[in-house]
Parts: C-alpha cells; structure tokens; sequence
C-alpha cells in the first residue's frame, strides 16, 4: 500500500483508575461486577468485559482521577469485540462525573469486529465515556478493553531504515519421526516486528518517544507500523531487549543514536 512514518501509544490513562467500583459507571446497563469493570481497563485484550444494556446510549464512564497531564488523542478497542456491529460509538469528555454537559470528541459507526482506532478532537478533561447510542434493552456487549491514549507518530525527518519488517511467529510443538513430523498448533500465529531508526537526535522528540518504548519493556502498547497494507494498531511488547547505539563518526562533535526495536503481538 503506501509508506507512513511509525507511531506508538505507550500509556493507557484508564489505568489510572485504582477504585473501580467509586471511578466506573456504566450507563444504561444491568449491574457490572467489579471483575468486568477492572477487566476493561487492565491493559489485556484477553480479558473480556461484558454487560447488557437496558436502553439508547449504553456504555462505561470513567473518572481518571485527575486532568491528564498531555493531550489524550485516541480511543481504542482491540478486534474480537462483540454485539457492537453496526452501532454507533461515541466518545465524550466533561468536567464532572454526573456529565451536566458532555463534549463530544469522536463518533464511529462500528463495521465488523476488527480493531477500533478512534482519533479524538480534543482530550483535556478527567471524565469520559464512550456509549453505543443506539443500543436497545438486552443487547450483550463484550470487548478486551479499552484503552484511552496519546498517539505519537515519529516525524518526517526520522530515518527509520527500510529494512523494517512484518511477519509472523507460529505456535506449533512439533515432534520428528523417522516417517515425518508430527505438529500440532497450540494457539494462532501472531505478527512479529522489527524496526530501525537511525540518526536520532539525543535532543529530539523522536529520541524521546523512542525512549520511551524502549522502557517499555514489562508491559504492552499500541504500535502501527510503517506499511499501511496491515495498517493496525497492533497491541504489542519488546520480544528483545531493544538497543541504541552512538553512530555519529565524530562524537566530540555531536551525538547521534541508532535505535533498535523488535515487537512481537501481544493477545493475552
């Protein structure tokens, strides 16, 4: 398809959230249990939340706890989710937790049941809520969280080098025979990454956002790759210890890094 510079999410600010049962509502719904509400904010995809509306605008709100120190600007709601085809989403962002007058900062008709990716219009207050506006009483939604961000995309000027690559890691035990092979698959392949990005300013924002996913290692974030013909976002972590490297020829002159990162998808 066509070339676009890479992006990470690193943080989710739901996971702000410590007091789920005080900082979690959910409109328009049956009582949610405690274990669903922290399943939607737990920074898993594999752990599912679900719930069954009672009438229009069905959803979850949440109180981050404070305003969030940067601009949130994304909304995102891993593949597998269910009940939601064909419904529309929206996102809103207020002042209070009774939301006497909500903004709103994103609308998506949901098509399927592949990764949401909603990019905000703005992201500067403590409460939210996203609701599925024309839900009716005893529809069931489930979803592997959610997660509310800041997407960074490197800049222009970053070289990121074209030896990039997108592929996959199978799951398969395997015993040889002297007839054959015998395989079994244990679970679904998943995407496997690499990226390289060279000349990287120690004083530069891309060396900052580079850092950051670099100490990102315990944990899983958003990534979308250079190539848009599998555009993403792909949940991932570090599979390798990542590396930088000095690669200026003149170092008493100035500093320029060379950084390194292998990713491999993350659906626990």
């Amino acid at each position: 398809m066509t070339y676009r510079q890479p992006a990470f999410m690193i943080s989710n600010a739901f996971s702000a959230i410590t007091d789920v049962a005080n900082q979690m509502k959910y409109n328009q719904s049956d009582p949610v249990s405690n274990s669903e509400r922290r399943n939607m904010i737990d920074g898993r995809s594999g752990s599912v939340s679900s719930w069954t509306a009672t009438s229009t605008g069905s959803g979850p709100r949440f109180d981050l706890g404070s305003v969030p120190p940067t601009e949130l600007n994304r909304l995102i709601i891993p593949s597998g989710h269910a009940g939601m085809e064909g419904k529309t989403l929206r996102v809103y962002q207020d002042t209070s937790f009774s939301y006497p007058s909500p903004t709103l900062v994103a609308t998506s008709v949901i098509s399927g049941s592949e990764v949401i990716d909603l990019s905000l219009s703005s992201g500067d207050e403590q409460y939210w809520i996203w609701q599925i506006v024309d839900s009716v009483a005893s529809d069931v939604y489930s979803v592997g969280g959610s997660w509310l961000g800041t997407y960074e995309q490197l800049s222009t000027a970053s070289a990121v080098q074209p030896e990039f690559s997108n592929g996959w890691i199978d799951q398969v035990l395997e015993t040889e025979f002297p007839s054959g092979i015998a395989s079994i698959e244990l679970a679904s392949p998943r995407r496997t990454f690499s990226l390289q990005v060279r000349d990287v300013d120690p004083a530069s924002s891309d060396y900052a956002l580079l850092d950051q996913v670099m100490q990102a290692r315990g944990r899983s974030f958003w990534y979308w790759p250079p190539d848009t013909t599998d555009a993403g976002p792909y949940l991932v972590r570090l599979s390798k210890r990542s590396a930088r490297r000095q690669e200026f020829s003149v170092p008493s002159i100035g500093l320029r890094y060379r950084m390194s990162f292998e990713f491999v998808e993350d659906n626990l």
